[in-house]
């Protein structure tokens, strides 16, 4: 899968309108390998094969209970020529929301229950990752340095107290009815300038528990890392980086980010971006309808807001080969020095800096 050369590798699976990642480190042969999500069902097909390259998973994160995040997961369960290890820890923002019976006003999530019953199966038991886990919100899985940003225990309770199965599943219902096409964007597009004047839509947290319960951390080692934004909601990563430091005047320094829920304008925000020292962004979606992401607010604001000067290139990073002119014209990718780039693996030499294909 790699050359000794590398210390970290982060491989984006195709995964529809979902996240699936695996993230390897070490050195030489002996590598570590870590599932991020796993996407749709379909996902699985493109985990199966890179799984059989690998000697084991160190540990899988689910970053929280949707279709798009663990759909794979569920296939890899009833996949009898795949043997996880029993004692491999499977991190989620909330495993009592897997373990809680659909009995009650309580949560009862149909795929929760249905992953809940496979992991007990296997043997495997979900282990608690969110803000607020431990003293530090720090994970340490084979050398590799997780650090927990979102979410924290009050969008977990919140989650498990109000947000009812038929309300979930008929969330699920809704995006399996999607054709998977990629649809085209109706009317003349907002200018760069316009947006940017524009009032931001971020969603209210409390208006969208599930994305909002979304894990987002950081992953490091040896001094290169990855942020990893999962679905989550700007304003509550904006609240946890400024509370552990961070500013405009100090930002967190990483390699590369995944931006939120696959380049949603509700999920990405002039303030966020503005806490973050970074010139490479990975959005992960095939562009389809019905949101067709990423979206152009999305865009707008990362040209503006996430870099110095338009001196400094902004590279962003497509798993799925896209056509990009539905959120940006080639004339405003070279006026703005953005770079949109197909690419689905990634390695940081020596973790001291990021390499390109």
């Amino acid at each position: 899968m790699t050359d000794g050369k590398y210390d970290l590798v982060l491989e984006a699976f195709p995964a529809a309108k979902g996240d699936s990642f695996l993230l390897s480190w070490g050195k030489e042969e002996n590598f570590n390998h870590l599932l991020i999500d796993s996407g749709i069902p379909n996902t699985y097909r493109f985990i199966k094969g890179t799984l059989k390259d690998v000697n084991e998973l160190s540990a899988i994160i689910l970053t929280h209970v949707d279709y798009d995040h663990l759909g794979g997961m569920l296939k890899m369960l009833d996949d009898s020529s795949i043997t996880l290890r029993k004692d491999m820890p499977v991190y989620m923002n909330t495993p009592s929301l897997v373990l809680t019976l659909p009995e009650g006003d309580k949560v009862g999530l149909r795929h929760g229950i249905e992953l809940d019953k496979k992991l007990h199966r296997a043997g495997i038991t979900c282990q608690p990752f969110y803000n607020g886990f431990t003293e530090d919100n720090i994970l340490e899985i084979d050398g590799l340095t997780l650090l927990a940003i979102t979410p924290d225990k009050t969008v977990i309770d919140k989650l498990l107290d109000q947000w009812t199965a038929d309300k979930l599943f008929q969330k699920y219902q809704e995006e399996a009815q999607d054709s998977g096409k990629v649809g085209k964007r109706k009317g003349k597009p907002a200018s760069f300038e316009d947006i940017l004047k524009g009032k931001e839509t971020i969603h209210k947290w409390e208006d969208d528990l599930i994305n909002s319960s979304s894990i987002s951390f950081v992953a490091g080692i040896n001094g290169c890392s990855i942020l990893f934004l999962g679905d989550a909601n700007p304003d509550l990563i904006v609240e946890e980086l400024k509370r552990i430091g961070y500013s405009k005047e100090h930002k967190l320094n990483v390699d590369l980010v995944k931006i939120s829920h696959h380049g949603c304008k509700h999920n990405s925000g002039k303030e966020l971006f503005e806490l973050i020292d970074c010139n490479c962004y990975l959005i992960s979606t095939d562009g389809s309808g019905p949101y067709n992401h990423p979206d152009r607010e999305t865009i707008a604001r990362l040209s503006e807001y996430s870099r110095v000067s338009v001196e400094e290139p902004l590279t962003i990073y497509l798993n799925y080969n896209l056509d990009t002119s539905g959120f940006i014209t080639k004339e405003e990718a070279e006026e703005l020095n953005i770079s949109f780039i197909f690419q689905n693996k990634f390695k940081f030499s020596d973790c001291k800096c990021f390499q390109k294909k």
